[in-house]
């Protein structure tokens, strides 16, 4: 997603290359997306398409 030179191992390491806001970001999207998955495929639709 981001190609970094390096492999990024430790939390720490993430928040500083993205900065904690950008970081808190990502945790809440990820988290929302998580909890509002639900099985769409009576509807014949998919997550994504939804």
């Amino acid at each position: 997603m981001f190609g970094f030179r390096s492999k990024v191992e430790t939390p720490r390491k993430i928040i500083n290359l993205l900065g904690i806001k950008f970081t808190i970001y990502i945790t809440i999207n990820e988290t929302i997306q998580n909890l509002l998955k639900t099985d769409l495929e009576p509807y014949q639709i998919t997550n994504d398409n939804f």
